[in-house]
């Protein structure tokens, strides 16, 4: 601003927002402003060796290393080599449909059958120029069961 003052354009928005007795009853009841059914899992793809790693550095090497879990592709391709998965039908689905009858366990690093609820799958998007990551996002959206 010109004048030297600042302004806080978030506290002026919510200071200028109405909230109608309708949101006001849903808010206060604590009513879902909207749905979130089903789940959207983002899917990883990566070529073999180049997952991405979270650490801390002050952590030693061999730590760091033991602790790494499988990827949801590494499991995927696990998950088409494993028969009870197979007996479920891991075999029949492409790698973006395999949401929608396993689930990914985040602290075992593995898929599970579903029990309850379905879920969609959506692939990270790889642009035509990273090669050899570009053909294998174009594969697993055609073949089942690797």
């Amino acid at each position: 601003m010109t004048d030297g003052v600042s302004h806080d354009e978030i506290h002026a928005y919510l200071d200028a927002r109405y909230v109608s007795s309708t949101q006001a009853c849903h808010n206060t009841f604590e009513f879902p402003m909207h749905l979130e059914w089903p789940a959207v899992y983002r899917l990883s793809v990566h070529l073999p060796g180049h997952q991405n790693v979270v650490f801390d550095p002050d952590r030693p090497l061999e730590e760091v290393v033991d602790s790494v879990k499988d990827t949801q592709l590494l499991g995927w391709f696990k998950a088409n080599a494993d028969p009870y998965l197979i007996a479920a039908g891991a075999n029949d689905c492409l790698y973006q449909d395999f949401p929608n009858k396993f689930v990914w366990d985040k602290t075992t690093g593995v898929w599970k059958v579903h029990q309850r609820y379905k879920a969609i799958g959506r692939m990270y998007f790889i642009p035509p120029n990273a090669g050899e990551g570009f053909y294998l996002h174009l594969l697993l959206t055609v073949v089942k069961g690797m």
